[in-house]
């Protein structure tokens, strides 16, 4: 599992969002790294070829470095920035357009 990539794509109703995990082997840790574009948003850590089944820690890097829980929790990251986006747009939407949400 050395230095491979594969992507992760989140399609649940009008939510839509598409990232890429980054996976780099270092010593007995495989690290899977979150990018939605260029932004670095998640690191899946878990140690390798272990006899004991090590289920990792999921940390968010944004506003600072910090776990949200055991195990690979990328795509629940993936999925929590493309509606904290959807709601950040229609927040800009009614502010500007208040006409279209009856305000």
């Amino acid at each position: 599992m050395a230095n491979e990539a594969y992507e992760l794509e989140i399609n649940w109703g009008t939510v839509k969002a598409k990232g890429t995990v980054k996976v780099t082997v270092i010593a007995d840790r495989a690290h899977h790294n979150l990018y939605s574009g260029s932004t670095h948003l998640a690191e899946f850590t878990c140690k390798i070829e272990t006899v004991v089944k090590d289920e990792g820690e999921t940390f968010i890097l944004r506003p600072q470095k910090q776990s949200i829980g055991k195990g690979n929790l990328l795509a629940a990251v993936l999925l929590a920035e493309a509606a904290k986006v959807r709601q950040e747009i229609k927040v800009n939407l009614r502010e500007h357009f208040p006409e279209l949400f009856g305000g």
